[in-house]
């Protein structure tokens, strides 16, 4: 019995209907930041970064090795042939040989800490980059599902349009049949119909165009039957100058961090250049222990040895190495500083354009939602009156046309705007993901 209902159960979900899943913007950033070939490249750029600080803190502590070697040899003049011993052959020799070692930098002209110092700035110029490259993939993930809808919003529009043709189109054969209309006046109904049939192909395909490109960005498998879920926009926001925008994205952008730090790094290598033509000073304690017995506790203390040293060095000519490496480092430092300069300034007009993109979306979506809805009221009067006989097929075809020019623009504006806003919110280093 339990048999059956097992199969009768499998059964029923068989034919019962597939519910599609539906896909949020947010779930959508979460997944491309967590799994997209972009974010992975994120994460591997701060981890090269981050090594840097480990090499840093190696030049400075201690380091210490140890080894141990057993050997076992044969006197050249006795051995055997054939598993013969030949008269004196004597047993093999065995040697045992212990170390443990630690050395320790001293002083290397400021090398050390200034590679320590270094490494931090490396690191946080990679935890920087990390997040520039992140907070991109963001706005990346979001115009792209945003384009989805877009296009989404697009195709109901072509959809709304030719049902609205295909209904003009039996009418005008109605009237052509009774004689209340020429020819002419129906085939352009026809040729009506055609376009927004055409124009409803086109924005299906773009449907799916936009779809295959939001899985590419978010690092996805398509799935024909995910749905995205509709966003909604956010007032638009009261915002001050872009010159105070600036100020605080100075303080936030991740790629100003990654700079700055860039420069520090560069200006330490000149340091870290310089200290060539300094002495060194290196100190190392060795303990050595060896024998031609195993070790044991009654012979360990008696055979080892302790080693302690200091180690001075100082290059009185070195080819010319020095002179290069710092000349090397200065060019850095130089390119380091330009970059710096040449970011602060694109920050200022990135902000800008994108303080005034958001603020000519705003107003473009007041503008489009009104006209649209003038258009579909001037549509609805037209089409009644086509219908009473009171208006031409061209009044009509011309009142359908700015019905769709009209909701089209209001489409487009709505998405555009609420790219526009996580546009700025990049700018601004505002997107904390």
């Amino acid at each position: 019995m339990m048999k059956l209902l097992t199969l009768l159960s499998a059964a029923l979900l068989a034919v019962a209907p597939a519910y599609a899943a539906e896909l949020t913007l947010e779930e959508a950033i979460d997944f491309a930041l967590a799994r997209s070939p972009a974010a992975i490249a994120a994460e591997a750029t701060y981890l090269a970064a981050r090594a840097d600080l480990y090499q840093g803190w190696g030049g400075v502590l201690p380091s210490a090795s140890t080894s141990y070697s057993a050997s076992r040899f044969y006197d050249r003049e006795t051995f055997r042939i054939g598993g013969f011993e030949i008269p004196g052959y004597k047993p093999p020799l065995h040697y045992y040989y212990a170390q443990a070692r630690l050395d320790q930098p001293v002083f290397a002209g400021g090398r050390l800490w200034w590679g320590v110092m270094s490494g931090r700035a490396s690191a946080r110029a990679g935890a920087a980059s990390r997040g520039q490259q992140r907070q991109q993939l963001v706005v990346d993930v979001a115009r792209a599902y945003l384009g989805v809808l877009k296009a989404e919003g697009l195709k109901e529009v072509a959809e709304r349009s030719l049902e609205a043709s295909l209904k003009n189109e039996e009418l005008a054969r109605a009237q052509y049949e009774t004689g209340a209309t020429s020819r002419a006046e129906y085939l352009k109904a026809v040729v009506q119909r055609g376009r927004d049939e055409i124009a409803r192909i086109a924005a299906e395909a773009a449907v799916e165009t936009a779809r295959l490109a939001f899985f590419n960005t978010a690092g996805m498998e398509p799935d024909a039957d995910l749905t995205f879920a509709p966003v909604e926009a956010a007032p638009p926001r009261d915002l001050p100058p872009p010159e105070e925008l600036t100020g605080a994205a100075m303080a936030k952008r991740p790629d100003v961090t990654k700079t700055r730090e860039e420069k520090r790094v560069a200006d330490l290598g000149v340091r870290s250049a310089a200290a060539g033509w300094f002495p060194s000073l290196a100190a190392s304690a060795t303990y050595d222990w060896n024998d031609f017995n195993a070790p044991s506790r009654e012979t360990w203390n008696d055979l080892d040895e302790w080693t302690v040293g200091v180690t001075a060095s100082w290059y009185l000519f070195d080819s010319f190495q020095t002179k290069a490496n710092l000349d090397r480092a200065r060019a850095a430092a130089a390119t380091a500083r330009v970059a710096d300069a040449r970011l602060r300034d694109a920050v200022a007009l990135d902000v800008t354009r994108a303080y005034y993109e958001y603020k000519k979306q705003a107003e473009t979506v007041v503008v489009a939602e009104e006209t649209a809805a003038a258009a579909e009221e001037e549509f609805a009067i037209v089409q009644e009156l086509y219908a009473l006989g009171g208006a031409s097929t061209l009044e009509l075809t011309d009142a359908q046309a700015r019905f769709v020019e009209a909701r089209n623009a209001l489409v487009e504006a709505k998405y555009n705007f609420l790219i526009a806003d996580f546009d700025l919110r990049r700018s601004l280093g505002e997107l904390e993901y």
